[in-house]
């Protein structure tokens, strides 16, 4: 039907999500949902090295000059950990 959106719609956003929103909650949510359905969504390599640049993007810049707390820290470590 042309109301769902595609995996790669969905993943686009996850990643929209994690690497910009300032909201930790909604980015930890999104790195939740990736760790939980991230077989669905990162089936080949090109998503997958999409998927590991975001997360490396994270984890090397605070957003807005802001330190990184533990919390979102730790999801993206077990989100990658979880793609690997």
């Amino acid at each position: 039907s042309g109301d769902t959106m595609s995996e790669s719609q969905v993943l686009e956003i996850l990643l929209l999500t994690i690497l910009t929103e300032k909201d930790e909650v909604e980015r930890t949510s999104a790195l939740v949902f990736l760790e939980e359905h991230g077989a669905s969504l990162v089936f080949d390599l090109t998503r997958l090295r999409k998927v590991f640049f975001v997360l490396d993007n994270v984890l090397g810049s605070p957003a807005d000059g802001q330190p990184m707390t533990y919390t979102l820290k730790s999801q993206v470590l077990v989100t990658y950990t979880t793609l690997l």
